[in-house]
C-alpha cells in the first residue's frame, strides 16, 4: 500500500490519505497514540486526514485537546453530518483508509 501511495505522490495524483475510524474508536490516550503511530508510519510527504465517527471526539471536554494534538501532528479532520453509522453501528466497525486522488475517477479504499 505504501508503494502505491508513493507512486501516486510522485505522479502528483495523491491528495490526502484519509483514515476513517469506527464508532468504537473513542477519545482517549490510546486512541491518540494510535493516530500518532499512523502519522509516524505514513511518509511525511503525505497529507493525513482523520474522520471520527464517534461524536464524543467533538464534545467540548475533548474538542480542544483533539484539535491541539492533531495540529501538533500535522493531521487534519474530516467531518460529515452523515448519521447512518449511528443508526447501524455494527456496519462501521473497521478502520478504512482512503486515498483521495487529484485525477477524476481514480480513488482506492482499503
Amino acid at each position: 500500500m505504501l508503494q502505491l501511495l508513493l507512486m501516486m505522490h510522485t505522479a502528483k495524483r495523491l491528495g490526502v490519505v484519509l483514515f476513517q475510524f469506527p464508532t468504537n474508536f473513542l477519545p482517549c490516550d490510546a486512541s491518540m497514540m494510535s493516530i500518532r503511530h499512523l502519522r509516524q508510519c505514513l511518509d511525511s510527504r503525505f497529507r493525513m486526514v482523520v474522520e471520527f465517527r464517534q461524536r464524543k471526539w467533538f464534545h467540548p471536554e475533548c474538542l480542544n485537546r483533539t484539535k491541539s494534538e492533531l495540529a501538533r501532528m500535522g493531521v487534519a479532520v474530516a467531518s460529515s453530518d452523515e448519521l447512518a453509522h449511528e443508526l447501524d453501528p455494527g456496519r462501521f466497525e473497521r478502520l478504512y483508509v482512503t486515498f483521495a486522488c487529484l485525477s477524476q475517477g481514480v480513488c482506492a479504499s482499503y
